[in-house]
């Protein structure tokens, strides 16, 4: 329950879009920086969940899963074409901001969630987007792209200012630890002893990285309300992914019936979308996208 004086919002639809993308980074970053280093190290994370030599690796992972299945739910949950193409545009604009956040991770998963088959299969949903729809999901996408092993994403996850937070998308990180692994065995076939030290550096030195990132910290002026642990939007997200429950001024169902009634009433104009990495402008150029008013 929102603490008193906090804004208290219906659903993550009348959420501030900004102030919902704060939190949802601040929450995952917490999720990343309960991954031990050694955890990293030991590079586990193919072996069966009863060993538990990667528990929180894979909770990230289950998060990850939760968050992209929510996010295309969200969508397929719409009552209207119009008004699925009003949260694929929402959820659209929280991933713009998640980016400027530096959360790779939670832009991935909302990413994935929009790309996946029930989404693509939405003809009509996706005929009732904006003209520039596709242009603003094909930029986001590249930032976490698969091209040249994650080039791009990795680039920006290594421009990432001292001291500031940064929420990576773990797949390329175990993959590379995976591969750094098998490499290392397979050089050192028989001397345990030597393979075993020279796997270990090999292993440190991809996973140095991200240990540095674990020791980021939100702050106020670069962030903005990212840097609070708690708000009355981490209620709206937790309540999604793990099934909690929370008080709101009216349910679900409402706000999206008003988000609805809204989209029929008139079509409003939507601004140009944010497309510059890392950075989408200043708080007058994003508009409605900062804001959170309704597309």
């Amino acid at each position: 329950m929102p603490a008193p004086g906090e804004p208290r919002f219906a659903s993550w639809l009348s959420a501030p879009v900004r102030m919902l993308a704060e939190q949802w980074a601040r929450l995952d970053f917490a999720a990343f920086q309960r991954v031990p280093v050694e955890e990293l190290l030991r590079a586990g994370f193919d072996d069966p969940r009863y060993k538990h030599s990667a528990d929180a690796v894979r909770a990230c992972i289950d998060r990850f899963n939760a968050e992209s299945l929510w996010a295309a739910s969200e969508v397929m949950a719409a009552p209207s074409p119009r008004a699925r193409a009003a949260t694929y545009m929402r959820l659209l604009a929280v991933a713009v901001w998640l980016r400027r956040l530096r959360d790779y991770f939670g832009l991935s998963a909302i990413l994935t969630g929009l790309r996946s088959g029930p989404i693509k299969r939405l003809h009509l949903t996706h005929a009732a987007l904006p003209a520039d729809a596709a242009e603003l999901e094909k930029d986001l996408s590249k930032t976490v792209s698969e091209a040249l092993f994650f080039t791009r994403y990795l680039r920006a996850l290594a421009a990432t200012p001292p001291g500031a937070a940064a929420t990576p998308y773990l797949a390329p990180h175990t993959q590379l630890l995976l591969l750094t692994e098998s490499a290392m065995d397979s050089a050192f076939p028989t001397n345990w002893n030597l393979g075993h030290a020279y796997k270990g550096r090999a292993l440190y030195e991809v996973a140095a990285p991200l240990a540095e990132l674990k020791e980021g910290t939100f702050t106020a002026e670069r962030d903005g309300d990212a840097c609070r642990p708690v708000f009355a939007v981490c209620g709206l997200i937790e309540a999604a992914l793990r099934g909690h429950t929370f008080y709101f001024d009216e349910d679900a169902g409402a706000a999206r019936a008003r988000l609805l009634r809204q989209s029929t009433e008139a079509e409003p104009d939507l601004p140009p979308p944010p497309l510059s990495e890392p950075d989408i402008g200043d708080d007058e150029e994003v508009g409605q996208w900062e804001q959170g008013e309704e597309l």
